[in-house]
């Protein structure tokens, strides 16, 4: 297997003297395990940087041949040290780290990352001139894919600053990895800080236990870390959607909360709430839920956990500022963890197939209570109606999406506002699951598509189609199909829409007409225009299809505008 990777490099010997023979300014742990396919270039990455360094990795009983890659480094560039680990875990290999490092500043580092070049000057440079203890920088997240920024939106990760505490920035609490930043190594020893050996996220309780104890930390704004997402299921990124890791967390995540809680400042407090509502907690519960094989046996002792930790941040007021993760959170707590995972897989991580999501539809309005849930929640409603549409343009044989349908016909029934009641293929007389399956079938083959669409004060769309098309508009909620509010360009796609014809205020989705007046689901393949003031509709694609909703006019909206700030500013001066 070692004849397949990038053979050992030869450091350069003065260089790489110089830096080892007095004590090196900073001590990287970085724990190996199973990672010989990433750790030549981590380790390049790492051994780039231009401070003088001693790199300790901490080999975690790997059996791919990463610790005899390791070794065989080591003997040529006397800066690397191997340390084969006794216990297993990351936590314990973190821990012997620490303890064989020489370093005036200590760093974390895994093994199948990358470190820019200049990073560990720019978070040593900052302790050396301000005296911190710890010193954070910006990072960036990368997969095969895309690459994404989860500092972008935490406010103290935006500018230089130095000598900060943390209960005046609350935000850096956000970001609890360990590998991101720079400790001063006679802090690190004083506060006594370890990992413990967990089977899942064994960072954020001596993170934590970190930021409390700092008199002072600093702010790099420079991306001093890459972090690999890695595909498939040998990252343990990947399994955090077991119970066992959501256990681990909750077990660390409630001694974190303990921790913030004690310190008494409600503005950390309800930063850390965000975090658990919104963020980490959020993200950890979404992934559990989506796991399509969750033993149910399990949702028990998970509930049990959540219920500790929720318990922690229940007077902090914090609310998370998207609907559909404070009602998962709630049905979850509540017993309905059929619903929370249906909502979650369809809200959140990346889309189920096009069946996949009207399973989960069909399976939500099966459970008691839903539809009025439905009935209430905006956003849910629009993310049925995308979920069936996606499944009528691309899902599962059209006969099992018709007897899907089928079967919630007495609902749809006695259920004015349900969102399968905007399918256009759905609505009108009840159809037997036969016709239905010819009507999906017929709107396939149709193929028709929204190729453009074009707003401002006259608002176009260029609809095409294995067959001449006529757009129609559809009503969101009672599903009426509004004919003739459209007028064709002479000899092009492009129609005209006569918006003046179009209630206000209520929510169409862009369907197709045949020539023998069927009405059938349009694809959208068209980007979004720019926004404009004076645009006369609102315009909302969705994952597969564009809505639309009528304006007030320009003129009207300005009035009323003005209107109100003349009332605001005369009950300001009485």
């Amino acid at each position: 297997m070692t004849s397949e990777h990038p053979p050992v490099p030869d450091p350069s010997g003065d260089a790489t003297r110089a830096h080892v023979d007095a004590t090196p300014l900073v001590s990287v742990v970085m724990p190996t395990h199973d990672v010989r396919d990433w750790i030549a270039e981590t380790l390049e990455s790492v051994l780039a940087q231009d401070v003088p360094l001693e790199v300790v990795v901490v080999d975690d009983h790997s059996s791919d041949g990463t610790d005899l890659y390791v070794e065989r480094l080591a003997e040529r560039d006397p800066r690397v040290r191997l340390v084969r680990a006794r216990a297993r875990g990351g936590g314990s290999a973190r821990n012997a780290g620490i303890e064989a490092s020489r370093g005036r500043y200590l760093i974390f580092c895994d093994g199948d990352d990358l470190v820019p070049t200049g990073s560990y000057r720019a978070l040593v440079e900052s302790l050396e001139a301000s005296g911190s203890d710890i010193a954070f920088g910006n990072f960036l997240k990368f997969s095969p894919t895309s690459t994404w920024k989860p500092t972008a939106n935490w406010p103290d990760y935006q500018k230089e600053a130095s000598r900060l505490r943390l209960d005046d920035h609350a935000s850096l609490i956000l970001g609890r990895a360990c590998w991101n930043k720079a400790f001063r190594m006679s802090f690190w020893n004083t506060a006594a800080i370890r990992f413990p050996d967990v089977p899942r996220s064994n960072d954020i309780v001596p993170m934590t236990t970190a930021y409390l104890a700092a008199d002072r930390v600093d702010v790099v704004t420079e991306n001093v870390y890459l972090y690999r997402e890695r595909p498939g299921n040998s990252s343990m990124t990947a399994n955090a959607e077991s119970a066992a890791s959501m256990l681990s967390y909750l077990s660390q995540e409630t001694e974190c909360g303990r921790a913030v809680i004690a310190r008494g400042v409600h503005a950390l407090t309800w930063r850390y709430a965000s975090l658990i509502l919104e963020r980490d907690g959020w993200v950890h519960l979404a992934k559990y839920l989506r796991r399509a094989d969750r033993p149910p046996e399990d949702d028990d002792a998970v509930r049990a956990a959540w219920a500790t930790l929720l318990d922690l941040v229940r007077d902090a007021g914090f609310r998370p500022a998207e609907r559909h993760k404070s009602v998962v959170f709630d049905l979850f707590m509540d017993g309905r963890a059929t619903a929370a995972s249906a909502i979650a897989r369809l809200m959140s991580g990346p889309a189920p197939t096009p069946a996949e999501q009207l399973d989960c539809v069909i399976g939500l309005l099966r459970e008691p209570g839903m539809q009025r849930l439905v009935a209430t929640e905006d956003w849910l409603r629009d993310r049925i109606r995308d979920a069936v549409a996606t499944a009528v343009l691309d899902g599962a044989p059209t006969s099992a999406i018709a007897e899907a349908l089928i079967e919630q016909q007495a609902l749809v029934r006695s259920n004015p506002e349900l969102p399968l009641r905007a399918v256009p293929e759905f609505h009108g007389s009840e159809p037997s699951a036969a016709e239905l399956t010819a009507r999906l079938e017929q709107s396939r083959a149709t193929d028709a598509a929204i190729v453009a669409f074009r707003s401002g004060p006259a608002v176009e769309v260029d609809v095409i189609g294995s067959a001449p098309l006529e757009p129609v508009l559809v009503d969101a909620v009672t599903g009426a199909a509004l004919r003739g509010v459209f007028t064709r360009r002479r000899a092009t796609a492009a129609w005209t829409l006569a918006t003046a014809r179009m209630p206000r205020h209520r929510r169409f989705a862009i369907a197709a007409a045949t020539a023998d007046g069927d009405v059938v689901t349009v694809r959208l393949r068209a980007p979004h225009p720019p926004y404009g003031r004076v645009d006369p509709v609102l315009a909302f694609p969705t994952r597969s299809t564009l809505e639309i909703v009528r304006r007030d006019q320009a003129l009207v909206r300005a009035a009323r505008q003005a209107t109100r700030a003349a009332i605001r500013l005369v009950r300001r001066r009485t």
